[in-house]
Order: structure tokens, then C-alpha cells, then sequence
């Protein structure tokens, strides 16, 4: 997350793309989405406080939203679709909790939000399918 990422946190990026490189070439002619899912770090701004001051480091020091802008600037020319969750969740922590209490994962409340995020995105490339699927039945 830092803006200046270590070497660790970039060879870790390369990997991971790495990967879903390979899942989409073994995926086609079948779409693949992507959906990039954020930290608790980066989702609540009390947490993220608490551990920048323990760990010293200024919140202009980061890049909250590199990981996704990196995925999504990769994928581009792939036309791989990529679905950023921060901004949904973000905005939901702000009225309440998104993850269970001392975990890292999405409580109820994130995983509808996720799950309505991902759903609403996914719904015009569902619509483009299904009109393909019914135009290729016709002929």
C-alpha cells in the first residue's frame, strides 16, 4: 500500500498477475472478471490510523488504490473486466463496520455490499452474454 512500494510488495503484484494472466489465456474464448478486495487497512480509516502511528508512517505515504489501478491498467488491453470494491466498502464503513471484529474478513454487512457491488458490474456483461447466446440460437 505504500506509494514507494518494497520489492517484496511488487514482485508479490507481479506474481499475482502472473497468475491471473495464465487463468485468462486458459479462460478463452470464456470472460473473466476480476475483482480486486481491499484490506480492512485500507477500507477503515480508524484502523488505518492506529497502525500508522504505531508503525510511523505518514498516510501521505500511501497509495490506497495501487493495487486496483495497477490490475485494471494490466488487464485493459485484455478486456478483462475488473471490479473495484474500495470505493463501495469505503463508504459503507463509514456508517457502520464492513469486517468481522479482529478479522481480516467481511462481516455479513461487507459481503452484501461486496456481493451487491460485484452483482451490479457484472450485470451489463450478463446482459451482452445472454443477448449473444439468444442471436446465436436464432440462427
Amino acid at each position: 500500500l505504500r506509494r514507494e512500494p518494497t520489492e517484496k510488495a511488487e514482485r508479490g503484484l507481479r506474481e499475482t498477475l502472473a497468475v491471473a494472466d495464465e487463468i485468462v489465456a486458459r479462460a478463452r474464448p470464456v470472460p473473466v472478471v476480476i475483482a480486486v478486495l481491499p484490506s480492512e487497512l485500507q477500507v477503515s480509516p480508524q484502523l488505518r490510523a492506529q497502525v500508522l502511528e504505531r508503525v510511523q508512517v505518514a498516510e501521505s505515504d500511501l497509495d490506497l488504490e495501487r493495487t486496483w489501478r495497477e490490475t485494471r491498467t494490466h488487464f485493459e488491453s485484455e478486456n478483462v473486466l475488473v471490479i473495484d470494491l474500495l470505493p463501495a466498502l469505503t463508504a459503507a464503513e463509514r456508517e457502520e463496520s464492513t469486517y468481522a471484529l479482529r478479522n481480516s474478513h467481511w462481516n455479513e454487512r461487507g459481503n452484501a455490499i461486496a456481493a451487491r457491488e460485484i452483482a451490479d458490474s457484472l450485470a451489463p456483461l450478463v446482459r451482452e452474454l445472454a443477448l449473444a447466446r439468444v442471436g446465436s440460437a436464432r440462427n
